[in-house]
């Protein structure tokens, strides 16, 4: 019923533009510090007009690419199905991919606040 009643609102037209916007905030006590920490990553991204590239394209398909590229330099070889934030576990391996994204002009901004 969702989709029948939204599905035209869902679309796009020919060189709409959108937005799309990420908050991803974490809590927790960080074993080097023994303290209480709040770690954050914010991004917002837009259409990008020189490229008529849509944002949602833009920070889903850089991201899979930037990963393509890594399990083609065997980067990243763990056979199976793994969530983005598996990439986080692999020491160094999320500041490349968040500079990758950066030279791709999509920006993530970090973060972080001792709370205890």
């Amino acid at each position: 019923m969702t989709s029948k009643l939204l599905f035209s609102e869902w679309s796009f037209a020919e060189g709409e533009r959108d937005l799309t916007a990420l908050r991803v905030t974490c809590e927790g006590t960080d074993p080097k510090l023994g303290r209480l920490v709040r770690r954050r990553w914010e991004m917002v991204d837009r259409y990008h007009e020189p490229t008529r590239t849509r944002s949602m394209s833009r920070t889903t398909g850089f991201p899979a690419t930037i990963v393509a590229g890594m399990l083609a330099r065997g980067e990243f070889d763990s056979p199976g199905v793994h969530p983005p934030e598996a990439i986080g576990r692999i020491p160094g391996k999320l500041a490349f991919v968040l500079a990758e994204l950066e030279r791709r002009g999509v920006r993530v901004r970090y973060s972080e606040q001792e709370l205890g």
